[in-house]
């Protein structure tokens, strides 16, 4: 669990995720943005070690907000969309957009929408 600029870091290994921004808006009446993630790698706690390094904590993440972020009730980390290709079948789950059910995220400037365009966007970054 460490970045580039960490002086600690011994045996660093490579991570790979890509963003793309679906809103911009309020969670609390702080600034916070709504992101699709795709981890091409799978390190542990790889999304929430890059947001951290983005500057960008996931909300509620108290652990990666340098025990911060305490107001939320969880952390706001969903998976919407669970793909799983096998030999038999090809797995695709999906689920509705959790924050349309949290009272406290107010929208203010839609830039993507969930739906299929947006996840081809991440195939062309692979």
């Amino acid at each position: 669990m460490c970045t580039v600029d960490s002086k600690f870091c011994m045996t660093s290994r490579t991570a790979k995720t890509i963003f793309l921004v679906l809103e911009e808006g309020l969670y609390d009446n702080y600034p916070a943005t709504k992101i699709l993630i795709r981890p091409v790698t799978g390190r542990r706690h790889q999304i929430r070690i890059h947001c951290s390094f983005l500057g960008h904590t996931i909300v509620g993440d108290y652990t990666y907000s340098n025990r911060k972020d305490t107001k939320p009730f969880r952390m706001f980390l969903h998976s919407l969309r669970l793909v799983l290709p096998n030999s038999l079948e090809m797995i695709d789950v999906e689920t509705s957009d959790p924050f349309l059910h949290i009272k406290n995220w107010k929208s203010i400037k839609k830039i993507n929408d969930i739906n299929l365009s947006s996840y081809n966007k991440f195939e062309n970054h692979l």
